[in-house]
């Protein structure tokens, strides 16, 4: 009987999760091309993203994982929701926002590496510096292996 509930809870959960990303699905795309991203300019993806990751700590950032994993085809939406994840505090994005940003690095697109890059220096701290350390030997474009090589240098301080 447990085990019947335990099951049935899990699958409401999931069904939540598919409901909730599917209303990221829909909005954020809208949040982009409503209004562009600018530095220095708070964008309300960046709100949206924030009340996920508080109103639902445990399934927003598989979600928001999924989503940028779907969006790997349109470089451009991941980027900006990279630069926007990267916006919202370190403790807000947890092991697994350093863990998508570790990983975008490897992006074929350099836009989306050129984000991974600016959210991991506005975190900051030894995970992202190791991160930065273990992909800029590997980085094709040295504008990006550049930038890479000073935030390494920034987080060592």
């Amino acid at each position: 009987m447990v085990t019947d509930l335990a099951v049935q809870e899990v699958a409401r959960e999931r069904v939540g999760i598919d409901q909730q990303c599917e209303s990221l699905r829909r909005d954020l795309p809208m949040l982009i091309e409503s209004e562009p991203l600018e530095d220095g300019v708070s964008h309300p993806i960046e709100q949206r993203l924030e009340d996920e990751l508080t109103n639902n700590p445990s399934g927003a950032p598989e979600m928001i994982q999924r989503l940028f994993d779907e969006w790997s085809e349109r470089p451009s939406f991941a980027a900006v929701l990279l630069r926007c994840l990267g916006r919202r505090h370190s403790s807000i994005v947890g092991e697994w926002g350093l863990s998508l940003a570790s990983n975008a690095l490897s992006h074929r697109d350099v836009e989306v590496r050129d984000a991974a890059v600016s959210a991991l220096e506005l975190w900051g701290g030894d995970g992202a510096r190791q991160a930065l350390q273990g992909r800029v030997e590997q980085e094709p474009v040295s504008w990006l292996a550049r930038y890479m090589k000073q935030v390494i240098t920034d987080l060592s301080e």
